[in-house]
């Protein structure tokens, strides 16, 4: 009936089939189906003795195959490339033993001599408390220059009387004394008025049992004379002061050569 191939067709419509080959051939079926149904069922018309034969639908050419693409060809895979090989490391000559020195032979020791014993220092002479024998132990004649001594008291005391003062006395005693004094300083090398063998002038004094009110020293490195030694004593307050003391009576002068120098003791009371 029509309805049912209108039916047919809406459904093809919603398949989205309407187009296929297929169905342009079903469609094409139907219409002539519905032409012939409605020709039999159409009032006043008598249907052929004969049914006409329905024309054949032309068949609609098959639609060509599209092409297929061909298949590009895959491009051969580009061969893995072959490491190359790693020259092998030549091998590190074995290291060549250095040769040991023979062994230097040890020196034989030499035996050492002996140290021969430092032969003890000789003990300093002990000074003689006697004033004669003391003397004649460490004052030599040639040393002693007595002729410039009795200048320089003559000296001492032209300047006492020119003061008022009275003049002095030359005591064997003092003279002694003072040359000991002097050589001392010589034969030790130092110029003090302390001795490192006697003390000071008053233990010195006191060691020979003799009394002193003081002492004057004097020291050169050349040979002295009257004027040198009488003019370097009056030049110094504190030795002029003594040379001038009116409380004084007696002197004694000691003036000795030595390797050291010249050396000058003069001592008063």
């Amino acid at each position: 009936a029509p309805e049912d191939t209108a039916d047919i067709l809406e459904n093809l419509d919603q398949l989205n089939l309407r187009e296929q080959p297929v169905a342009k051939a079903l469609q094409q079926l139907l219409r002539i189906q519905a032409v012939h149904t409605f020709a039999e069922d159409k009032p006043g018309s008598e249907p052929d003795s004969k049914p006409k034969p329905e024309p054949e639908p032309e068949p609609e050419p098959e639609p060509k195959p599209e092409p297929k693409p061909e298949p590009e060809p895959e491009p051969e895979p580009e061969p893995e490339p072959k490491p190359k090989p790693e020259p092998e490391p030549e091998p590190e000559p074995e290291p060549k033993p250095e040769p040991k020195p023979d062994p230097e032979p040890e020196p034989e020791p030499k035996p050492e001599p002996e140290p021969e014993p430092e032969p003890d220092p000789e003990p300093e002479p002990v000074p003689y408390q006697d004033l004669e024998r003391e003397y004649n132990r460490i004052v030599s004649g040639d040393a002693v220059r007595s002729a410039v001594e009795q200048e320089v008291v003559t000296k001492i005391n032209a300047a006492r009387k020119e003061r008022g003062a009275e003049a002095l006395k030359i005591s064997s005693q003092l003279t002694k004394m003072a040359r000991i004094k002097s050589m001392d300083m010589g034969i030790h090398n130092y110029f003090s008025h302390t001795s490192p063998t006697y003390g000071s002038p008053f233990d010195m004094a006191k060691f020979f049992s003799l009394s002193l009110r003081s002492e004057n020293i004097y020291m050169s490195s050349r040979e002295v004379s009257p004027d040198r030694v009488h003019e370097g004593f009056m030049n110094s307050p504190g030795h002029r002061d003594n040379r001038m003391n009116a409380g004084f009576r007696e002197v004694g002068l000691g003036i000795v050569c030595t390797e050291n120098g010249f050396y000058v003791t003069e001592l008063f009371r």
